[in-house]
C-alpha cells in the first residue's frame, strides 16, 4: 500500500456511466503514469424512493470497484496475449503490411480513505489533447465494431475485432474482451466476456448473449485474413 493525497471537488456534478460516476483529481505525487492527474470513480445505483443517483456504501463499493480493477487486469492480460502473437509473427515473417495500433489499457488502483474509508477507483487520464477523442469502439452486446466508426477509428476498430477473435482461441474459446472505449492508444471500461462454463464472474456486464452471439457476430477482416485466424 502507498499513501498519497487525493484531491478532487465533491461538489462538482460528476460525469455519469451506465454504473460508474467519474470525476477529475490530482494526486500530490504522480502514481499513475507520468501525471498528477487522475479520474475519480465510484459506483452508484438510483434511489427507488426519490429517483436520486446514490454511491455505494463503503463495503459495497470496494467489492464492486474491485470487480472494475480485476477487469482491467484480466483485460490487460488478453490484449498481452495478441501483441505476444503479432511479435512472435514478425519475428519469423518480418514486418506485417498493416500498421498496427498499439493499445493498453490505462493503469488502476483501488484508494480507501484513511478517515472516512470511502474507496475510490483511481485512473490514468486519457487526455484527448494527446490521445485523441474518445471513441467507443465496440459495445458490450455485439462483437462487431460500431458503424458510426470513421478514418483511423475504423482501423483501430478492426484491429480490436482482429484481437477479440484471437484473445477466443487463445484462451480455447472461453474468454475475450469487449466493451472497447477510450483515445488512440489508451483503453478504459472493459468488459469481460466469458463461456457460461466459468460460471458468474467479471461482474454484471458479462452477457452470456454476447458470448453465445460471438461466432456469428464477427466479420474477418484485414489482421485476421494477415494472420491467418
Amino acid at each position: 500500500p502507498t499513501i498519497l493525497t487525493l484531491m478532487y471537488d465533491r461538489v462538482a456534478k460528476p460525469k455519469y456511466g451506465a454504473f460508474k460516476q467519474a470525476s477529475f483529481g490530482h494526486l500530490d505525487c504522480p502514481a499513475l503514469g507520468k501525471s498528477n492527474s487522475v479520474i475519480v470513480k465510484q459506483c452508484w445505483y438510483t434511489c427507488t424512493a426519490t429517483g436520486a443517483r446514490l454511491t455505494y456504501d463503503n463495503h459495497t463499493q470496494v467489492t464492486k470497484l474491485s470487480s472494475e480493477i480485476n477487469c482491467l487486469r484480466w483485460a490487460s492480460a488478453l490484449m498481452g496475449l495478441v501483441y505476444d502473437h503479432i511479435n512472435s509473427y514478425q519475428k519469423t515473417n518480418g514486418p506485417t503490411p498493416l500498421a498496427i495500433p498499439h493499445m493498453c489499457f490505462v493503469k488502476s488502483a483501488l484508494a480507501i480513505a484513511e478517515d472516512s474509508h470511502d474507496a475510490f477507483l483511481l485512473e490514468e487520464v486519457i487526455d484527448d489533447t494527446a490521445d485523441g477523442a474518445f471513441v467507443k469502439y465496440i459495445g458490450n452486446g455485439s462483437a462487431k465494431p460500431y458503424n458510426f466508426l470513421e478514418g483511423d477509428d475504423i482501423h483501430r476498430g478492426e484491429f480490436l475485432s482482429f484481437s477479440q477473435h484471437l484473445q477466443y482461441l487463445k484462451t480455447d474459446g472461453l474468454a475475450f474482451v469487449s466493451d472497447f472505449q477510450g483515445g488512440h492508444h489508451l483503453l478504459t471500461d472493459p468488459q469481460l466476456i466469458t463461456s457460461p462454463d466459468l460460471g458468474s464472474i467479471f461482474s454484471d456486464g458479462n452477457l452470456n448473449s454476447a458470448y453465445i452471439s460471438f461466432t456469428s457476430d464477427h466479420t474477418c477482416n484485414k489482421f485476421c485474413e494477415l494472420f491467418g485466424l
